[in-house]
């Protein structure tokens, strides 16, 4: 909003009419899918990934991420990873 020189709330109001969904849900939505992959390919602790991402702590960053891949951020890092068997296929 700064960059464009315009409100926050202006900015809200036209990213959600071009859009259809609110900016918040976007970034949420981005800051997922890569907390996703932090999760699944660092051995960054959830608080670090939780800090990195700027939410305001674990507990809501966990509610944020279960509200929208339906598991834990612990339980998507147990399932998450991929195993591979010593011939490369999985």
């Amino acid at each position: 909003a700064n960059h464009f020189h315009i409100s926050p709330e202006y900015l809200s109001y036209h990213f959600k009419n071009v859009t259809g969904m609110s900016l918040k849900s976007f970034i949420n939505q981005e800051k997922i899918e890569f907390s996703k992959y932090l999760l699944s390919s660092t051995d960054l602790t959830i608080m670090e990934i939780t800090i990195a991402l700027n939410y305001t702590d674990q507990s809501y960053f966990s509610k944020v991420f279960k509200k929208y891949t339906k598991v834990s951020p612990s339980q998507y890092r147990k399932n998450g990873i991929i195993k591979f068997k010593s011939n490369g296929k999985y």
